[in-house]
């Protein structure tokens, strides 16, 4: 060995600069990308459908934000803001260690389904909130009760309800669980899903996790290179145990938009390896573009990574729980909201009514560049397109032909909303025109982080 040690270290520095270079390539190809971007070229086809449009950016979380007295931040004073938003589900966490059944009405109210994260353990079960556990049975009676109460037919009888096994068990904050071993999260899964039987009488819902805060978390790794992950040893004690999981949940914070996709591969990928595995919905129940709180969530910046992370949701992910609602009263500034405490609207709230604009129906957008991208939709009324100008070093401004062809000719009206850093809560343009070969041309100066969106409602149609 010691004859050798010189061309083992060569070999060792020649290992790791691989990998460092696999790891960075993806880094670099999108530097370089940013250095030559691509420009936009605008063309929507209305008569080539791509299918129905779903809308999994149609969902909201609010976690653990307290009221002066400790309570869960109330979503009532917010009612209105959010109804106009029109979520199919909002995400509620801390439901065992503090009172729970006001804020899920407060969820019905605002015409949302609660998404309910089983979290965190009551003092009758562990020895702390995120602890250890000292009474299985005790948990399971709690799952029990929530179950019933909130899906029972006797009592809130609510359908199609959303129980999450706790929230972020991977991270050092929530409980540092591990899989199939120690402090096992799978244990906790296992006697989850014992209380969620337990309940009777009760509305169809659905059961599943593990809200993984870092989706790639290793078990068992040599050199950078991961063996076995945490979620892979997860996959392979559902397969084996045929336990129930009607969804995979995880949580992603990131202002690269390709790491969205990237986290659907990465757990298509694992979940293939596991043959007797059931179909699973694929649920993101926390996002935005960073974990902290900062500033940047009151910014334009913000609202177009909502909607342009919310444009790769699609065809991806079955739902995406956007954090958050509400700002505590202790956020300052930089609160993880759509809506500050006080319920005034920030740009991102604008960017979700703007997103919830777009019709029933996908059609063919061609001609996306590196920074514009967009969405087209139509119904039998009409057309909507929204574009999206998203750009993390906020200076790219883009002058962009826009092409939608093959309307029905006949009389439209158009609304155009604009939102950007001169408009953060948005504004609108109302006008007229008639298109005798449905087509409509114009060109849109996008400022750096904008949302543009252009409605085409038609108002009559021309005779022969």
């Amino acid at each position: 060995m010691h004859k050798y040690w010189k061309q083992l270290v060569l070999i060792l520095v020649l290992f790791g600069s691989v990998l460092l270079t696999a790891f960075l390539s993806k880094d670099i190809v999108h530097l370089l990308s940013q250095a030559a971007p691509i420009p936009a070229n605008i063309v929507v086809d209305v008569a080539s459908s791509k299918g129905k449009l779903e809308h999994p950016w149609a969902a909201l979380s609010q976690g653990g934000e307290s009221e002066s007295n400790g309570s869960l931040v109330s979503l009532s004073p917010v009612t209105s803001q959010i109804k106009a938003l029109s979520p199919k589900y909002i995400r509620l966490d801390h439901v065992f260690d503090r009172p729970y059944e006001n804020r899920v009405r407060e969820i019905l109210a605002a015409g949302a389904v609660p998404f309910i994260s089983l979290s965190y353990f009551p003092a009758d079960v562990a020895n702390r909130d995120v602890g250890t556990v000292n009474n299985w049975s005790a948990w399971e009676r709690h799952v029990r009760d929530l179950v019933e109460n909130v899906s029972g037919r006797d009592h809130l009888n609510v359908s199609g309800v959303y129980y999450e096994v706790w929230n972020e068990p991977d991270g050092p904050g929530f409980g540092a669980f591990d899989i199939g071993r120690g402090k096992d999260y799978f244990e906790l899964y296992e006697h989850t899903l014992a209380g969620v039987n337990q309940a009777i009488n009760v509305n169809d819902f659905k059961v599943g996790g593990p809200a993984l805060a870092d989706l790639r978390r290793c078990n068992n790794g040599l050199l950078f290179v991961c063996q076995t992950f945490w979620l892979d040893d997860f996959f392979r004690l559902v397969a084996s145990r045929h336990a129930r999981l009607d969804f995979i949940s995880w949580h992603r914070y990131s202002p690269r938009l390709s790491d969205y996709n990237e986290d659907v591969n990465f757990i298509t990928a694992l979940y293939t390896k596991h043959a007797t595995l059931p179909p699973a919905e694929k649920i993101i129940t926390e996002w935005g573009s960073t974990p902290e709180r900062n500033p940047v969530h009151n910014s334009v910046l913000d609202a177009a990574h909502l909607v342009a992370a919310a444009r790769t949701f699609v065809g991806f992910v079955d739902l995406a729980t956007k954090f958050e609602v509400r700002d505590g009263p202790e956020s300052g500034r930089g609160g993880w909201g759509i809506l500050y405490y006080n319920g005034q609207p920030k740009p991102s709230y604008h960017a979700l009514r703007l997103l919830n604009m777009l019709r029933s129906e996908r059609v063919l957008l061609s001609g996306e560049g590196t920074n514009v991208t967009g969405i087209a939709s139509r119904d039998s009324s009409g057309a909507t397109v929204i574009l999206i100008n998203y750009d993390q070093r906020n200076s790219h401004i883009e002058t962009v032909p826009v092409s939608i062809i093959n309307l029905p000719p006949g009389r439209y009206r158009l609304t155009k909303h604009v939102l950007n850093s001169s408009s953060p809560q948005g504004k609108e343009k109302i006008d007229t025109f008639a298109s005798f070969k449905g087509t409509y041309t114009t060109s849109e100066i996008m400022l750096p982080n904008s949302v543009v969106v252009y409605d085409l409602q038609l108002v009559g149609l021309f005779e022969g």
